[in-house]
């Protein structure tokens, strides 16, 4: 097994930015504004979903075009984030836009023929269950 799959079969499938259910990557992104003398830096570091780190890695490098150059350490550090980052968001394209649904054939949970949920377990088809009303007086 290599280490791309070794990788993908323990990510996890939830993205730490948006929350979305999907296959994630883990990055650190980098994003710099130079200030002269000072630096202003934000990283973005967890395990993200394609759409986050697209997103991410647009605002960031904007971001660094355009303000990461005014400062004396950041006319260094700032090629180094962009580059750093693209070979990131280059390794993300191959991932999948998000997981599939299941389909509404054998299998799925309110398809006909399916198994009920065992008792005490919610079904998650069902529609969320009304919170109880008191009654009024």
């Amino acid at each position: 097994m290599g280490a791309a799959s070794a990788l993908a079969a323990i990510a996890p499938l939830k993205c730490q930015v948006c929350g979305a259910r999907a296959q994630t990557m883990k990055v650190d992104l980098h994003r710099n504004i130079g200030l002269l003398v000072i630096r202003l830096n934000a990283r973005m570091n967890g395990w993200l979903c394609k759409a986050c780190i697209r997103r991410t890695f647009w605002k960031f490098t904007l971001v660094n075009v355009t303000l990461g150059w005014w400062g004396f350490v950041s006319i260094i550090l700032t090629p180094v984030f962009i580059i750093g980052n693209t070979i990131q968001y280059i390794k993300s394209l191959g991932m999948s836009d998000g997981l599939p649904l299941p389909a509404a054939g054998a299998g799925a949970v309110n398809a006909p023929g399916a198994e009920p949920p065992p008792a005490g377990i919610a079904d998650p088809g069902a529609p969320p269950a009304e919170p109880p009303v008191a009654p009024a007086g």
